[in-house]
């Protein structure tokens, strides 16, 4: 196979991410039955709360695609740097 037709490899670049991504789900869980091995309220305080967490980190993680993409876009159009310096606040207010 030529240097021309090799498939791109994907998990060089992925698995930092899917490596955090375990991680912090074994964090949740890891930390959910120690706080429950001292009480149920305490267990599901923190179960809750590693819920809310992973809601966020998953809401900044699509407003960081978003602003990526916008700013891939701006860049490909040859805008000008003030213009692509100023379009990404307003991508992140908006995405808040």
């Amino acid at each position: 196979m030529t240097a021309a037709f090799a498939r791109p490899r994907l998990f060089p670049l992925t698995w930092p991410l899917l490596l955090e991504l375990l991680l912090g789900i074994g964090i949740g869980v890891i930390g959910t039955g120690l706080a429950a091995r001292l009480s149920d309220d305490s267990g599901a305080a923190f179960g809750l709360a590693n819920q809310v967490f992973a809601t966020l980190f998953i809401l900044f993680r699509i407003i960081g695609a978003g602003v990526s993409v916008a700013v891939a876009q701006a860049l490909a159009r040859k805008f000008h740097q003030p213009k692509v310096g100023s379009l990404v606040p307003r991508r992140v207010v908006i995405g808040i």
